[in-house]
């Protein structure tokens, strides 16, 4: 969030902000900003769904320049949320807000913003896997960790957050917004042109203003603890800038007030003195709050990144995860693997705090919300997350807030604590313990699938496999021809990234099994028939491009946003079981907008496996043959999961609630007393 309207002022004065060549330089970043920000540049039809490829393109891109201008990086992401005060109902905001533009009406966005696909943090990992670039997450919100990181290591932070504008960073915040996406170079190399912000030059242009009193203007203003309105009686009396046309006027005139001020306790007095003996108080204890975020940065993440070692180095300053709602101590594989940032703030979020906010996607607003059919995967995480607690005799549930029609509704969810063949399902405690075959079990199970169709494919497609079974499974709306254009895209961007790159075809052909045989592989083998293939692809992906539909179906992006969901929970449950399967699939590959073109024209045709072929460059061709293999191992009916197997199936132990109203300070003050708060789960 912020400060209110701080950023649109420096944007309206870029004089505040210096012109600087990076390079040859140490760069912190805030991760939550590139995730987002990064999405903002992805041009396409928002309707039609997630656009990966392009995603993915676009952060390569960001990170090989960093690469070429001799940037090291240090990456730090946000946690879950410590208390439920102001931040617990922005967040219930933003998510009623993000209905609005993922839900669609009639094939339209009721308000034209980008919406952040599930698998987007997927993709933003595997490229900082891939560039091996260093990344954390804390244990809370990042931004005082990331000062202190930065300061630690005398370099600048990169973020889009305007609390960099009061925070003392040393060697400056960098905006992300003006940060060029070309690279430049001259006689010295290569460069990334920016603007970078130093806080003595911004007290300097306001008369010398003094530096300290600045976390109490970003309190005045307005942040993520505070609220500029309930301090309207002492701006009623600051003198503002005559000319209403002038940007910011409010934060303008504050910065000027401050030069009439003693010292910082004058000026806290010369604030309250507007308001009534009994509301002081109360109003201090905010501001000081406040003003603590600022001037008290924690510390810890330096030596964690020096010694990459979360199981014998130094732990984190804050503690505020080491025990869960009930006191429970939470395991250190469990927390040094969400610090990892390969457990999501979700399964956090339910562990401590019983609370999920499952953010909403491209949909259809007459549908069931696209998280409804994994249901029963989240019931069976929440169950291993809470087994521990359910042995004191509590009955426990986690409230899920989500999608229905353009509402936010909030539900009560049970866990799963037993499976019919699996039994009784491990504690935290319990999983590393686990030999890979009973945790590798439960995964299956918990995906309707067995063994046989993940050892028919290879590592980098079994958790793929498994998400297209579980989908067709509990889906109303995935058929056979959803499951096939997903291959379908799979297929044809592995054939578009191999024709990129310089490597030179070869020939699997009779040197490996089926099951031995990887999408790159297939891909590498060049030939009339894969030629055909891509080309036929290649005309729908054109028109993808190019065409702007007046009407969408959204039906199609519906159904495709709920096998995301559904992958994304597989990735969940697999890395709460500690990984029996290979933590990799290509979701880098998918992209929306071909995919909806695709099922458009496949529901068309009578004969689904002719169309197939005609796409894939004829029957005989290796395309074709491996795309038959795939479907088949994706689709068959030969595993049939036990109706009733589920000790206590996944259900709504409550009726939904709509969430009418964002909580009022009192009312979550009282509620963080039995809960706490929450991050968002869609990275989440």
């Amino acid at each position: 969030m912020g400060i209110r309207g701080l950023t649109s002022y420096m944007d309206a004065n870029p004089r505040l902000l210096k012109r600087h060549q990076l390079r040859n330089a140490t760069l912190v970043i805030d991760g939550n900003s590139i995730l987002y920000q990064i999405h903002s540049w992805v041009h396409g039809d928002e309707r039609l769904g997630a656009n990966y490829v392009s995603y993915y393109a676009k952060l390569r891109t960001l990170f090989q320049n960093f690469r070429d201008c001799n940037v090291s990086l240090y990456i730090v992401f946000d946690g879950g949320y410590h208390k439920m005060t102001k931040k617990w109902r922005e967040t219930l905001r933003r998510s009623k807000e993000r209905i609005k533009a993922g839900a669609l009406v009639d094939g339209k966005q009721k308000k034209q913003e980008k919406v952040l696909p599930a698998l987007a943090f997927e993709v933003l990992l595997q490229v900082l896997d891939e560039f091996s670039v260093p990344y954390l997450r804390c244990d809370e919100e990042a931004d005082e960790e990331l000062v202190s990181l930065a300061n630690e290591f005398d370099c600048p932070i990169l973020s889009q957050d305007s609390d960099f504008f009061i925070y003392d960073v040393r060697k400056g915040y960098m905006p992300l917004s003006y940060l060029d996406r070309e690279l430049s170079s001259d006689v010295d190399g290569n460069y990334l042109n920016c603007r970078l912000f130093h806080i003595d030059d911004f007290v300097d242009h306001f008369n010398g203003i003094k530096k300290h009193y600045l976390p109490l203007f970003a309190s005045l203003i307005g942040n993520d603890i505070t609220k500029g309105e309930d301090f309207g009686r002492f701006f009623a009396q600051v003198s503002l800038p005559r000319n209403k046309k002038v940007s910011g006027r409010k934060i303008r005139g504050l910065l000027e007030w401050f030069n009439y001020a003693e010292n910082e306790e004058s000026a806290m007095e010369s604030v309250l003195k507007f308001f009534k003996k009994d509301e002081r108080e109360s109003l201090q204890n905010l501001i000081s709050k406040s003003t603590r975020m600022y001037t008290e940065p924690r510390k810890g993440m330096a030596s964690l990144f020096r010694s990459g070692d979360l199981n014998n180095g130094p732990t984190m300053a804050t503690a505020s995860l080491e025990r869960s709602l009930d006191g429970a101590t939470i395991p250190r594989w469990f927390l040094n693997e969400m610090r990892k940032a390969r457990i999501p703030n979700m399964m956090v979020n339910a562990l401590c705090h019983r609370k999920v906010v499952l953010l909403c996607q491209v949909e259809d607003h007459l549908s069931p919300s696209a998280y409804q059919c994994s249901l029963s995967l989240r019931s069976i995480c929440y169950g291993i997350l809470l087994q521990s607690i359910s042995d004191q005799g509590k009955a426990i549930t986690v409230v899920e807030y989500t999608r229905k029609m353009l509402n936010l509704f909030k539900s009560e969810v049970a866990p799963t604590y037993s499976l019919g063949k699996c039994g009784v399902l491990p504690s935290l405690d319990d999983v590393p313990e686990l030999d890979v075959r009973r945790r590798r079990e439960t995964l299956l199970e918990s995906c309707f699938c067995e063994q046989q169709a993940v050892d028919g494919v290879t590592a980098d497609l079994q958790l793929l496999v498994l998400s297209l079974r579980y989908w067709k499974h509990q889906s109303d709306c995935a058929s056979d021809d959803h499951i096939s254009v997903v291959l379908f895209v799979l297929i044809f961007f592995a054939l578009n990234a191999f024709r990129k790159s310089a490597e030179s075809p070869t020939d699997p052909a009779g040197t490996l099994l089926w099951s031995q045989l990887t999408i790159d592989d297939v891909v590498r083998f060049r030939s009339a028939e894969t030629d055909a293939a891509y080309e036929s692809i290649k005309k729908h992906y054109s028109r993808a491009n190019a065409d702007h539909l007046k009407h969408v179906d959204s039906r199609i992006p519906h159904a495709f946003s709920e096998w995301q969901a559904c992958l994304l929970q597989v990735f969940f449950l697999n890395r709460l079981l500690f990984c029996p399967l290979a933590d990799k699939t290509p979701v880098s590959l998918f992209n929306g907008p071909l995919a909806y073109f695709l099922f458009s024209e496949m529901r068309k045709k009578k004969d689904k496996k002719l169309f197939a072929a005609n796409l894939l460059g004829g029957q005989s061709s290796l395309v074709y043959q491996y795309y038959s293999y795939l479907l088949a191992a994706a689709v068959s009916p030969a595993f049939t999961f036990e109706s009733g197997s589920f000790a206590v199936p996944p259900t709504l132990v409550s009726a939904e609630e709509e969430v009418a109203s964002i909580p009022s300070e009192e009312d979550a003050e009282e509620v963080a007393d039995r809960f706490g708060a929450l991050s968002c789960s869609g990275e989440s």
